[in-house]
Order: structure tokens, then sequence, then C-alpha cells
């Protein structure tokens, strides 16, 4: 994980790029990137910065033959419309 801080007319900003070797897609994929941007929002918070861009790279994104099912499952709902956030009160 590398964090960068960087100023756009006279406002600070804190962007991360998170990088990991191997992902589960169906069980931690999203659960990862969420743990990740909170902690940039906890360090930007701490320092009066503002939370800036979230670079996300998987050098090993996987599916295992025993979620297939599941995935397959993902793959014929509807998409949504939600955008969800992350709000923390720190």
């Amino acid at each position: 994980t590398m964090f960068d801080v960087r100023r756009v007319d006279g406002d600070i900003y804190l962007d991360a790029t998170l990088t990991q070797r191997s992902n589960d897609m169906l069980v931690a994929h999203h659960i990862n990137a969420m743990q990740y941007v909170a902690l940039q929002m906890m360090i930007a918070k701490h320092f009066g910065w503002k939370v800036g861009k979230f670079f996300y790279f998987i050098n090993n994104l996987h599916i295992y033959d025993n979620q297939f099912e599941q995935a397959e499952e993902l793959l014929r709902r509807t998409p949504s419309e939600v955008e969800p956030h992350l709000v923390l009160n720190v």
C-alpha cells in the first residue's frame, strides 16, 4: 500500500494505491477495497486533508472451483443502479 499527498488549488488530498498479490474475488475482493478506503479516510481526517483517489491493483484475482455456482448466480442478477457510499464518523 502506498499513500501520496498532493495539493490542488490550495487543498491537500491523500491518494492511496493498494496492490495485492492475490485476491479471492467472491469472498474478499470488496471488503479488502473498503478496508483500505476506510484507512485512507481515517488518515486524511487525522491530518485535516481531503480524501483523494483510490487505485486498486490485483495480480492474481481468482475464483475457486467450489465457488463457480455462486459466481454464476451473481452473473445472472440484474445490475443495481445503487452506488454505495462509505461514511465514517471519526
